[in-house]
């Protein structure tokens, strides 16, 4: 396996398996305008690797400040 560079575009599948998340949160970040696409082949959008590990960052932060608050 290569590594991944910031720039590499990644389809919603493979950007779920990066983030260890499925391809409809991927597509739910991309409607809450967390992530953006970058371009699109064939009807997929494809999404740059450091957008993609952004969002993957922001959302784990909500995440966790949700939980700080429940206890």
């Amino acid at each position: 396996m290569r590594l991944l560079r910031l720039d590499d575009l990644l389809t919603a599948d493979d950007a779920a398996v990066l983030c260890g998340v499925k391809a409809n949160t991927i597509r739910a970040w991309v409607s809450r305008g967390i992530l953006p696409v970058t371009a699109a082949q064939s009807r997929r959008n494809l999404f740059q690797a450091k957008d993609v590990a952004e969002a993957d960052r922001l959302t784990r932060s909500r995440s966790s400040r949700a939980r700080q608050r429940e206890k």
